[in-house]
């Protein structure tokens, strides 16, 4: 009974909650997301972009559970230094667990250091079903970009990698030093994160901002919601362990009693998966 009660109380908080973000729903104004327009951009630098893009897409970097051999996903970390130059003059490489540790050093820090998350790692794929294989790295007459790695995520560590890059071609000079980590067993929760985690703790580097891989901008993300809009995401996906115990008194298997400690466990688990 208690558990049902608990249980009851939970249920009832989550629909205040819902009423709750309905009604703020409901009173929001419509931003300027409504009306913007996604730039045309360079199209030159775009594809200069693409070509180097291709080539990250091209470096076969399937993590496989249980892998211990890191050797191509170091030759990804080599690859990187070769296409961009600056970071490897300019930035001090490391790695951990087979994960990439970029760190742009800040000549007058004033604050903690921020960090710039992705993997390199992708998961497997077959030629099956691809109008393009899979490592090809083609770009199409629409100028898409085809590969393991397009979206998740090397497009997004290309971008971080761009991004510093030409900023310090600009002369910018950060006010606190910043980080790039990319992991490579990110697909299977594998040991390179943890592995990158326990390097900068070794190091006493102590974060003021962190970003991981999100989403995308996409016209009308959600039914309804008009407009283009970037996905951001304030936590990391999970997952969580339940366990739930059912208690009665003893018995004998010939000769059962009715509502037994595993018929209710059963009707239990069945009301919470629905």
């Amino acid at each position: 009974m208690i558990v049902l009660k608990i249980i009851g109380l939970l249920i009832a908080v989550l629909v205040i909650l819902m009423v709750i973000a309905l009604i703020h729903t409901l009173t929001i104004k419509p931003t300027a997301a409504v009306s913007a327009k996604l730039p045309d951009g360079d199209q030159k630098r775009a594809k200069e972009y693409g070509k180097i893009l291709a080539k990250l897409i091209q470096k076969e970097t399937i993590s496989t559970k249980g892998e211990t051999d890191f050797t191509k996903f170091y030759e990804f970390h080599e690859l990187v230094k070769k296409e961009f130059p600056v970071l490897a003059e300019k930035c001090e490489f490391s790695s951990a667990g087979g994960g990439m540790i970029i760190k742009y050093a800040s000549k007058n820090p004033k604050g903690l250091p921020i960090l710039l998350m992705s993997h390199h790692d992708v998961v497997a794929a077959d030629d099956k079903g691809w109008e393009h294989p899979p490592f090809s790295g083609d770009i199409d007459e629409q100028g898409r970009i085809w590969g393991r790695g397009t979206f998740d995520t090397k497009g997004a560590l290309f971008c971080e990698l761009k991004a510093l890059e030409e900023l310090i071609e600009s002369g910018w000079q950060p006010e606190t030093d910043v980080y790039i980590t990319s992991s490579c067993t990110e697909e299977w929760s594998g040991p390179s994160g943890p592995a990158i985690v326990e390097s900068l703790k070794s190091k006493g580097v102590r974060l003021g901002m962190l970003m991981d891989e999100g989403g995308i901008i996409l016209p009308e993300p959600i039914a309804g919601v008009k407009g283009n809009y970037c996905m951001v995401g304030v936590v990391e996906k999970g997952y969580g362990d339940v366990k739930f115990t059912a208690k009665s008194n003893g018995g004998h298997s010939s000769a059962p009693a009715k509502n037994s400690a595993l018929v209710r466990l059963g009707e239990f688990m069945t009301d919470i998966e629905k």
